[in-house]
């Protein structure tokens, strides 16, 4: 069975660069973005790292891309 939809023209162009190769079938395309979302259940240990992150920002425990880039080294121009 097959449905017909009606998408914006700028909702059709991310979707067709989304297409593995050009005569991808969009129905192959929206189920590879369908089944990403279900397989990005987070872990307790995910949430509990995200937990620790976030209160590591809050506590101004970070450093700044270029701070780090001068600490290791690597030149950002």
């Amino acid at each position: 069975m097959s449905t017909m939809i009606r998408i914006q023209d700028d909702i059709k162009q991310k979707l067709d660069s989304l297409k593995a190769y050009p005569r991808e079938p969009y129905t192959a395309v929206i189920s590879r973005i369908i089944d990403s979302y279900e397989t990005e259940e987070l872990t307790d240990e995910d949430i509990s790292d995200i937990e620790t992150s976030l209160n590591d920002l809050k506590a101004g425990r970070y450093r700044t891309i270029e701070e780090y880039a001068e600490d290791e080294g690597i030149n950002l121009s």
